[in-house]
């Protein structure tokens, strides 16, 4: 496996682990900024990332990733060698980027071939990440949980038609990461170790 390979799979399982925990749109990853991920809030155990372009960024503003203590370190970690891959002599505006320096316009393609290279399922893709998370949540949850989630996910309830959405307590974007984990069965726990190691 090349360098780039080898980059593509370690983004590609990144964003779909991130993307089963929070629900969000593939563009949420691919548009995410190097200073958003610097400027992560640490709200408790956990750390929020704020990333400002997305598809309905004029309807719910900011998309807040929830990321915890140990996926944080991971995104450190790939901060300190986003200097010496290919491409990074171009600037780029993105956390993640191609060779050439661009955003990862097929990041859905790149999440497929990095899960099916690592024997987790053939052809997951980020829309079927999405869909699962708002189906099962929805199903298993009340309306309250629903509205919690759904604004999280800057995705739209029928009945939620206001135009600018006020910024939610950082309490309820890490109770919709509760939600959307118990709904999937995958709750986490970081050990107070990655904890500490997350804050040094």
């Amino acid at each position: 496996m090349g360098v780039r390979n080898g980059v593509s799979t370690l983004i590609g399982l990144i964003c779909g682990k991130l993307m089963i925990h929070n629900g969000h749109r593939r563009g949420v990853l691919m548009n995410m900024t190097a200073a958003e991920v610097d400027g992560a809030k640490r709200h408790e155990n956990q750390f929020h990332v704020r990333v400002y372009e997305h598809k309905t960024t004029v309807k719910y503003g900011a998309a807040v990733l929830v990321v915890s203590a140990r996926e944080h370190g991971w995104l450190l970690r790939f901060s300190a060698l986003r200097a010496t891959l290919p491409g990074y002599h171009r600037q780029p505006h993105t956390f993640f980027f191609t060779a050439g320096g661009k955003p990862i316009a097929n990041m859905g393609l790149l999440l497929s071939k990095a899960w099916r290279a690592c024997g987790i399922g053939e052809w997951v893709t980020a829309g079927m990440i999405r869909s699962a998370v708002a189906t099962y949540t929805w199903s298993t949850h009340g309306e309250v949980s629903k509205s919690t989630v759904s604004r999280h996910m800057t995705h739209s309830l029928q009945t939620q038609a206001a135009f600018y959405v006020l910024d939610e307590a950082p309490a309820n974007h890490q109770q919709a990461r509760r939600l959307i984990e118990q709904s999937l069965d995958i709750c986490e726990t970081d050990s107070p170790e990655s904890a500490e190691m997350a804050s040094a």
